[in-house]
């Protein structure tokens, strides 16, 4: 065999290891049927005052609205590492995934998307691709501390935009571009994953794996979401 074709093989064997490293789409198991939790808010109780003509009454309102800008997916993550054909359909190895070996979850708009070149995204820029507006539920709005950092095998976000979830969440949504594109099906929401994670109504470590905030286009109906994932 000569010189030539070893210097060949070895670049291609580089190739491939770089796009079977990269972050990839993930299979999605909607348990909501079978009991999880799968609700939204349905509004307060008018409350009521008894007036007769001639009163001057002095009321005070408290009101609580349900955003149609943002929704809620969490849950937990299996997975297997794998060495095998371009179909898929022969391993010659498997490792099984373990969450304590960490990861990243990221919900897009877009179907297809490589990960190349990630990058924070920028909250105006996010709030015009979604139609958002001005309003009080917009992202940057809601945008925390510029901090988050995700360590991808295409790249690393550092400083990047995030939300923190309230309730008993521990998790936060970290805000992406990537593949060189700033337009809605090219944003990227992510988190990483945890083993001890404690989603908004647990009270236990290790309920969830994942939970991610994601924006939704106002008055537009449904909005379709692709789940990608990178297992540690």
């Amino acid at each position: 065999m000569s010189f030539g074709r070893y210097v060949l093989f070895a670049v291609g064997l580089v190739f491939l290891a770089g796009v079977l490293m990269a972050i990839q789409g993930a299979t999605t198991n909607n348990v909501a049927a079978s009991g999880a939790v799968q609700t939204r808010w349905t509004g307060s109780t008018a409350s009521s005052n008894v007036t007769e003509g001639g009163n001057i009454t002095l009321m005070n309102i408290t009101a609580t609205t349900l955003t149609d800008r943002w929704a809620v997916y969490y849950g937990n993550i299996t997975g297997t590492i794998v060495l095998s054909t371009s179909t898929g359909n022969a391993n010659i190895y498997s490792w099984t995934f373990a969450t304590t070996n960490g990861g990243e979850v990221c919900m897009s708009t877009g179907s297809a998307l490589t990960y190349s070149s990630p990058a924070s995204a920028v909250a105006a820029t996010v709030d015009t691709n979604f139609g958002m507006g001005s309003v009080a539920d917009n992202v940057a709005s809601t945008v925390g501390t510029a901090n988050c950092t995700l360590v991808l095998s295409s790249g690393t976000v550092t400083s990047g935009i995030q939300w923190r979830h309230l309730g008993n969440s521990t998790f936060w949504t970290c805000a992406i571009t990537s593949d060189g594109a700033t337009t809605k099906n090219f944003d990227s929401f992510c988190t990483n994953i945890s083993s001890t994670g404690k989603y908004f109504g647990s009270s236990t470590a290790g309920n969830a794996n994942y939970e991610l905030m994601i924006p939704t286009t106002p008055g537009s109906g449904t909005e379709t979401y692709y789940f990608y994932a990178e297992l540690g």
